[in-house]
């Protein structure tokens, strides 16, 4: 390679400095090296401009470097051993670089040679993918013996044509990656690009191209004026690149210089195009153009104009993207139309859909992405469009994939399609979110007369009001219950829409405890509630109120276990000294203490209208267990795994157990709780669950 301008001015300026009487100082002068720190302190060091002499930074430290402190300059910038320099995402470093530690650009990033000053690696420069490294100017990129360049992202590589061609990337070490080389004419000096990707594969030690997929793939860039110039650059025949023919042209990026128009003819190819930003492309009508695309301007499709994707190069929109009416616009061989720009379509969007049985499992997907921040507008048509025949399920579910894509707001999905080989139309059924429940269909797009099932399902505390049936026309179309809990109608020849209305159930037509106003319908007590309701075990404390927080007295437990066994006639002495004949209890009380449900106080008291604690209500209704010739027999053990066992007397220690064992008796917020009044609701989910087991 031949040696740069500026190296052959360093040399003979040197030369003559030896020579006897010759001038002195003639070539550039470097500043004294200053020692950074920081990005701030780097930025500082290595200004912009020009300057009488060249300055020299050193690193003393790890640095990142940021946006905010990037680096364009024609100074040098040298990495030592053991420090690392970061240039972050958005962040550039430009400059004479001299490197015998590790720099890493991060995506997003960009390390470039300045004027007439290589990057010179003698350590380990890894570039991400998202991220660039940039030979320009001059200067080269030259992987020294010992250095490496892991390559994920792009490599811009420069170069000249003057007497001969040169390509500014020497390297003598070691590359990996799999990321992308880009020759560039960066001077339009009329390089041999070709010849250039051919130098890059000796660079790299590459006998072939594209046979690797962990090689670096190496591309040229060719910047392009007119619809001669662009169909020059994909020419039909290939071309041949160091012994190797590539009839696609898939190592060929084309740039728009001026706005092009492609007009008769057509351009199938599987290279890329850039429009970059204020630059428009335009398709003709006549004009058929297969690439793949990165658009940040304009491309318009005329009517008339057709413009499709290529295998494996999508058409990606950043800017604006319109497709006239009566242009058409086509995914398809794998590659998709991807929106993150502005879409108006007015004429057809044919969108490629792809049909993969794996496992016996179908996968849809369709050839179209509308990105955050990508808006489809316009008056045209979106079709699904699949090269080969395919099931009617699979073009349903493909139609609703593209409507989702693209509404709303626009374009409206063609209401009907016909399969490739032949089939029945196929119209959208499209089931709207309704509040309070859910809503689905059994197909997402059915043909004319095939029977389809909607199924409403409401959330707690809401009942179905009622289900409608709405062709694309706004018609109505009769819908019928099912009895099981679907609906089902017969679909037309249009699309239709499916609602449903949902309303607050009316708790006290279908449960006990429906006309109580303070027990919630998610309440955690509300089935037990129900339960006791239900069998006449308690009642609620007025009309409208049930007070599950409220506390339940000793004679109220002993009563309800007493209707539970009929009432039976009293003929036992009464043993406790504070129930007196008469009262609402007294026959429950005589009863349970003649049936050994019951023992009392050791003062002679039962306390019946005392409220009952939960190891009291325990012990209670495992007496009554017992009675039935249920609980422990023998030696029995079990362990009362809560944090406050120790709490429960001795004399109701078996109760609890036993009632524990058997679910009867949870814990309250992680504790027993066991000298704690049981509540209502305690008393109620206790009742259900001992009298159930």
């Amino acid at each position: 390679m031949k040696k740069r301008l500026l190296s052959l001015l360093l040399i003979a300026c040197l030369c003559l400095a030896l020579l006897p009487g010759a001038a002195s100082a003639a070539g550039p002068e470097y500043a004294e090296t200053v020692t950074v720190n920081t990005a701030a302190e780097l930025a500082a060091a290595l200004p912009s401009g020009e300057h009488e002499t060249i300055p020299v930074a050193e690193l003393g430290a790890n640095i990142t470097v940021d946006k905010a402190n990037s680096v364009h300059a024609m100074g040098r910038l040298i990495v030592p051993e053991n420090y690392t320099l970061t240039i972050a995402e958005d962040a550039k470093v430009q400059a004479n670089v001299v490197n015998h530690g590790m720099i890493l650009v991060q995506s997003g990033g960009a390390l470039e040679t300045t004027m007439g000053g290589d990057i010179e690696n003698h350590g380990t420069i890894t570039v991400e993918k998202g991220a660039s490294i940039v030979s320009q100017m001059g200067g080269s990129v030259v992987n020294e013996a010992g250095g490496t360049l892991k390559l994920d992202g792009t490599f811009r590589c420069g170069s000249h044509h003057d007497k001969t061609d040169d390509l500014w990337f020497q390297n003598s070490g070691t590359v990996s990656g799999n990321g992308d080389l880009i020759v560039c004419d960066v001077d339009r000096s009329g390089v041999n690009l070709d010849a250039m990707i051919e130098g890059a594969m000796g660079a790299l030690k590459q006998d072939k191209r594209f046979e690797k997929w962990d090689d670096v793939s190496i591309f040229k860039e060719v910047e392009v004026s007119s619809d001669a110039e662009l169909k020059a650059a994909f020419p039909k025949d290939g071309r041949t690149v160091a012994g190797e023919h590539f009839k696609g042209n898939m190592d060929v990026i084309a740039v728009l210089r001026e706005n092009v128009t492609v007009t008769d003819g057509d351009v199938q190819t599987m290279g890329k195009l850039i429009v970059p930003e204020g630059k428009t492309l335009t398709v003709a009508e006549g004009g058929d153009l297969e690439i793949g695309i990165e658009n940040n301007g304009t491309v318009a499709v005329r009517s008339g104009g057709t413009l499709k994707t290529t295998m494996g190069g999508d058409i990606v929109n950043n800017g604006s993207l319109t497709v006239a009416s009566g242009a058409t616009l086509t995914s398809q061989k794998g590659s998709s139309v991807v929106n993150a720009g502005a879409m108006t379509l007015d004429g057809t969007f044919r969108c490629g859909v792809a049909y993969i049985i794996e496992n016996d499992t179908a996968a849809v997907q369709i050839w179209f992405k509308n990105e955050d921040g990508g808006t489809v507008t316009g008056s045209g048509t979106a079709v699904p469009d699949a090269a080969n025949d395919v099931p009617n399920e699979v073009m349903a579910t493909a139609t609703e994939l593209l409507r989702t894509a693209v509404q709303p707001p626009l374009p409206p999905i063609d209401p009907g399609y016909v399969v490739s080989g032949g089939g029945a139309s196929v119209y959208a059924v499209t089931a709207e979110t309704p509040e309070h429940g859910k809503l689905t269909a059994s197909a997402a797009s059915a043909s004319e007369g095939t029977a389809v099932t909607v199924t409403p399902v409401p959330d707690d505390g809401y009942e179905l009001d009622k289900i409608t049936v709405t062709g694309a026309d706004g018609g109505a179309i009769p819908v019928t219950e099912r009895g099981d809990g679907t609906w089902g109608f017969t679909m037309p020849k249009r699309a239709v829409t499916v609602t449903a209305v949902f309303r607050k159930t009316d708790h006290s037509a279908l449960c006990p405890s429906g006309g109580f106003q303070d027990v919630a319908p998610d309440a955690w007590y509300h089935e037990a509630v129900d339960f006791v309701l239900e069998n006449g075990l308690m009642r609620g404390t007025s009309d409208s109120t049930f007070e599950p927080d409220g506390t339940t007295t000793r004679g109220m437990i002993v009563t309800i276990l007493y209707r539970l066994e009929g009432s039976p006639a009293v003929t036992g002495e009464n043993p406790f000294t504070d129930v007196a004949a008469g009262q609402w209890y007294s026959d429950a009380v005589i009863w349970a203490a003649e049936n050994k449900i019951v023992e009392g106080f050791e003062d002679g008291t039962f306390r019946p209208n005392e409220p009952i604690t939960r190891e009291q209500l325990a012990a209670i209704l495992y007496r009554h267990a017992q009675s039935k010739g249920q609980g422990f027999t023998g030696l029995w053990s079990f362990r009362l795994d809560f944090p406050d066992a120790g709490d429960v007397s001795d004399w109701a220690n078996e109760a609890m157990s036993w009632m524990v064992m058997n679910g009867v008796v949870g814990g309250r917020d992680g504790r027993l709780v066991p000298k704690g009044s049981a509540s209502r609701a305690e008393t109620a989910a206790m009742l259900m669950r001992f009298l159930t087991l």
